[in-house]
């Protein structure tokens, strides 16, 4: 990439604000990435969270329909037609996509427009099977995994987990371009 920064996009459902762990530790990789060296980063997350004020990159809110979380209690915001428009720009923009973890839908669109384009993605997977206490959701998570989540991991360029278990969990189910790394909590 010579000289020029690196412009990376880094995907997740929300922000830090959000409190979740995935999206904390995105924000610490992000802060990570931009102090490392050249690097233009860029953080997507859907607006149901506010974004950091400090972050030393440029957010961007997606507009997403929160209703499952609220119904459900299960944070998977779902995209507007116009976010998905607004994704697509900020990918043709990128030379990196970097997604954490595999099931929610921006990151799930992010994944088939970056390859449809030949971007590099690297996925950051936090989470292998959630057990639920409903049947039902359950066995949608187990479907999920199988159907979406292995083959966007099988198909991405790097797949970094941040735990043993995870890394676990996917061994079995997977298999890589390269190697898959485990860095405990996504940073080293």
């Amino acid at each position: 990439h010579g000289n020029a920064a690196m412009k990376i996009l880094t995907l997740t459902h929300y922000f830090a604000s959000h409190r979740g762990g995935i999206e904390i530790v995105a924000e610490q990789l992000g802060v990570a990435l931009a102090k490392a060296g050249p690097a233009e980063i860029v953080w997507a997350a859907s607006d149901g969270s506010p974004p950091p004020e400090n972050f030393p990159g440029r957010c961007v809110g997606l507009e997403c329909s929160n209703v499952v979380e609220r119904r459900l209690g299960i944070p998977w915001p779902i995209p507007t037609p116009g976010a998905l428009r607004r994704l697509s720009g900020l990918i043709d923009d990128a030379d990196l996509i970097l997604l954490h973890d595999t099931l929610y839908p921006t990151n799930i669109a992010a994944f088939l427009l970056a390859r449809r384009r030949a971007k590099r993605v690297v996925i950051v997977q936090h989470i292998g099977h959630v057990p639920y206490r409903n049947i039902l959701l359950n066995a949608a998570m187990k479907m999920a995994n199988r159907f979406i989540a292995v083959p966007m991991l099988s198909n991405a360029d790097r797949v970094v987990f941040i735990s043993g278990l995870t890394a676990e969990y996917f061994s079995k189910r997977c298999t890589y371009r390269y190697p898959p790394a485990v860095i405990f909590n996504g940073i080293s």
